[in-house]
C-alpha cells in the first residue's frame, strides 16, 4: 500500500465514522487506527529507504569516481583545484546538502581514486584563485548559483574570497586601475594581476585574520568548500535564508540592504532607502544620509547644514555612531570625560561586529588627534579592513596613504 492510497482511505474512514450505527462506528475506528499507523509506519520506512538510497549512491560514486569526466576530461588528469571541484560539487548533490561524519570520510577514498591524496598539501589562496578564474570549474561547483554580499569572511572563508575576486575583478575593478596608474607614475611597474593578489593578501590579513600563504591539506579544504556550499544554497532555499543572513547577503533588512548596494558603490540606488529610512527615524539610517551631505557621493549636493540637521536627528534617536563624532568634532574627546570613554567603549563593540563606518571613523579620530606609533598601525589597519569591505572613504584614505608612500613607515613596504 502506497502513502497516498493509505491516506485516502483513512480519510475516507474519518468521513464515515459518523454512522448512526454503533456496531459500525467501532469498526471503522478500529480500522482508522490501524491506517493512521501503519501511516506512521510507511514514513519511516521512506525515511530510511531514502537514506539508504543515498549510502547506495554514495559508494557507487566513490567506486566509480575515476571513470567520471567534466567535459571529456576524466577527473583524474584535472588539476588539483578541478578535482576538487569535482568531488565537492558530486558528493553535495548525492547527499542534497545532508550528509554525516560516516558519509564524510567516504570522500577520503574518492580522492584517493582520482589521484588526489587526503593528506596533500595545497595553497588556501592558489586553490580559491584557480577554482574561480576556470570557468569549467567554477561552473561545476558553483553552477548558477550568485554569491551574495558576504558579511563575515572570517566565518565563511571559501565563499568571503571568491567574493572579494569577483568584486576586484567587477564592480571594484577601478580601485584596481587607480592603484596601477599611481604606481606607473610613480615609475612602479605592477600588473593588474599582482595588485589584485596584494590586495587579496591584505583581505585575508585584516577580514579573515588568517596568513594569506596557508597551506591546508586537501580533504579538510573540501570539507571547508562543502560547508561553504551549503551555505550559498541555503540562502536560494524559502525559510532557509535566515540561517545564514547575519553572514551572507541581504534578505529582508532595508538597512542592511541599502549598506550593501552602498559598499557595491551604488550610491544612488542606496540614497534612496537611506533617506526613506532617515525620514521615518532611524538613528544610523539618519548618520548616513549626513555623510552624503557632507561627500556628495556624486548623488547629492554637499550641504553642511543639511549634513548637521541629519547628525542632529541621528544623535537625538541615540545612534552611537553620530554620537561619537559630536565628541570629537567638538574637542570633547579627552580620556577623563566619562560620557566620551562609554561611548568609545560602545564604537569599539561597533567595530568588533564589523561595522565599516564604526572603522573607518575610529581610524580617522587615532589619524588626527595620536602620534603614537601603535595608534598610527591600529588607523591604518581598521581604514584597511573598511576599504577592503568597500566603504568609499576609506578605500580613498587608504589610496592616498599609498600614493604618497606613506605605507612604508605604516606597516613596512607594500
Amino acid at each position: 500500500m502506497s502513502f497516498d492510497l493509505i491516506t485516502a482511505v483513512n480519510n475516507k474512514l474519518n468521513a464515515s465514522i459518523y454512522k448512526t450505527d454503533e456496531e459500525f462506528r467501532n469498526i471503522y475506528a478500529g480500522l482508522n487506527k490501524f491506517f493512521e499507523y501503519n501511516r506512521g509506519e510507511l514514513i519511516q520506512i521512506e525515511l530510511r529507504l531514502d537514506k539508504l538510497e543515498q549510502n547506495v549512491n554514495l559508494l557507487t560514486w566513490q567506486n566509480s569516481v575515476e571513470f567520471l569526466t567534466l567535459n571529456g576530461t576524466p577527473y583524474s588528469f584535472l588539476s588539483d583545484a578541478g578535482k576538487i571541484a569535482c568531488i565537492a560539487r558530486d558528493f553535495y548533490d548525492i547527499t542534497k546538502g545532508n550528509w554525516n561524519t560516516k558519509e564524510l570520510l567516504l570522500l577520503k577514498a574518492a580522492m584517493s581514486q582520482i589521484g588526489l591524496q587526503p593528506t596533500q598539501s595545497i595553497d588556501y589562496l592558489h586553490t580559491v584563485k584557480e577554482l574561480i578564474y576556470t570557468d569549467e570549474f567554477k561552473t561545476k561547483l558553483l553552477g548558477s548559483n550568485h554569491i551574495k554580499e558576504v558579511r563575515r569572511p572570517d566565518v565563511f572563508i571559501s565563499l568571503g574570497l571568491i567574493n572579494k575576486i569577483e568584486k576586484l575583478n567587477n564592480s571594484e575593478k577601478y580601485i584596481v586601475s587607480s592603484l596601477k596608474h599611481s604606481f606607473n607614475c610613480k615609475g612602479v611597474e605592477s600588473s593588474e594581476e599582482e595588485i589584485i593578489d596584494e590586495l587579496l593578501s591584505n583581505f585575508m590579513i585584516h577580514n579573515i585574520k588568517i596568513n594569506p600563504q596557508v597551506q591546508v591539506n586537501s580533504y579538510d579544504f573540501i570539507v571547508d568548500m562543502l560547508f561553504n556550499l551549503k551555505a550559498i544554497e541555503d540562502i536560494h532555499i524559502p525559510g532557509k535564508e535566515k540561517e545564514n543572513e547575519h553572514f551572507i547577503g541581504d534578505i529582508d533588512d532595508p538597512l542592511q540592504h541599502a549598506i550593501s548596494l552602498f559598499l557595491r558603490h551604488k550610491n544612488k540606488d542606496a540614497f534612496k532607502v537611506f533617506k526613506k529610512l532617515a525620514d521615518e527615524g532611524d538613528g544610523r539610517a539618519e548618520y548616513i544620509v549626513g555623510l552624503y551631505y557632507m561627500n556628495g557621493y556624486n548623488t547629492v549636493k554637499c550641504n553642511n547644514e543639511t549634513k548637521n540637521t541629519y547628525w542632529n536627528m541621528a544623535i537625538q534617536n541615540m545612534d552611537v555612531l553620530s554620537i561619537f563624532r559630536w565628541y570629537i568634532d567638538n574637542n570633547q574627546d579627552s580620556p577623563s570625560n566619562p560620557v566620551y570613554k562609554m561611548y568609545e567603549s560602545k564604537l569599539k563593540k561597533l567595530i568588533d561586529s564589523n561595522n565599516v563606518f564604526a572603522k573607518d571613523l575610529y581610524a580617522n579620530h587615532l589619524h588626527r588627534t595620536s602620534k603614537e606609533t601603535e595608534d598610527i598601525k591600529q588607523s591604518f589597519s581598521l581604514a584597511m579592513e573598511a576599504a577592503d569591505n568597500g566603504l568609499l572613504d576609506a578605500q580613498n584614505r587608504v589610496g592616498y596613504i599609498y600614493f604618497n608612500g606613506y605605507s612604508s613607515k605604516i606597516v613596512g613596504n607594500h
